[in-house]
C-alpha cells in the first residue's frame, strides 16, 4: 500500500504506562494516523537479530513479520512487506528479496552450527551423537514397554 509510514515511540503513541525506549508503532500517512504495525527490540529474538517487526493485520501472512539486525533493517523489511501486501497482482520482487534474505540466514546458521561442531574435538562430536541416540533409545524402550504392559492388562481383564 502506498503512503508514508511514520515511526512513533510507543509511549507517545499509546500514552500512559511504561513502554520501552526501543518500542515503536508504525503509523500510516502521518504521526497520528492509523497504527498499521509495530517495530521493537524483543528479548526473545535471535541473538544476531534483536529487532522484531510486524504488520498488524488478521489473518497475518508469514511474510508480514520478521526479525532484523538493526531498527533500520526492520523498517526496510516492514516497508517491503507493506508495499508487497498491497500489490493487486500479488507480491513479486519483494518476495524474492525476502526469500533470498531468509535463505542466506539459514545458510549462515548452518555454517555457525558446523563451526561449533568443528571447534569441538572429534571425541566431543562422537559423545554428542551418542547422547542423542541414547535418549531416542530410552524413549523407544519406554513406549514399547507401556504398549506391552497395556496388552498384558487387557488380556488379564478379558481372562485370556
Amino acid at each position: 500500500m502506498t503512503g508514508k509510514l511514520f515511526l512513533v515511540r510507543a509511549n507517545k503513541s499509546r500514552g500512559g504506562g511504561y513502554w520501552d525506549a526501543d518500542d515503536f508503532d508504525v503509523r500510516l500517512d502521518n504521526a497520528s494516523g492509523q497504527v498499521i504495525g509495530r517495530i521493537f527490540r524483543s528479548p526473545q529474538s535471535p541473538q544476531d537479530r534483536p529487532w522484531f517487526w510486524t504488520i498488524s493485520r488478521f489473518p497475518q501472512k508469514p511474510t508480514e513479520r520478521g526479525y532484523a539486525r538493526t531498527r533500520e533493517d526492520a523498517m526496510a523489511a516492514f516497508r517491503l512487506a507493506w508495499d508487497g501486501a498491497a500489490d493487486p497482482e500479488g507480491p513479486r520482487e519483494w518476495t524474492k528479496t525476502i526469500y533470498n534474505f531468509i535463505r542466506t540466514e539459514r545458510k549462515l546458521s548452518r555454517r555457525r552450527r558446523w563451526q561449533e561442531y568443528s571447534e569441538m574435538g572429534i571425541g566431543d562430536r562422537f559423545i554428542h551423537g551418542i547422547k542423542s541416540k541414547l535418549v531416542h533409545s530410552v524413549i523407544l524402550v519406554i513406549v514399547i514397554g507401556s504398549i506391552v504392559l497395556t496388552v498384558v492388562r487387557v488380556r488379564h481383564m478379558l481372562g485370556l
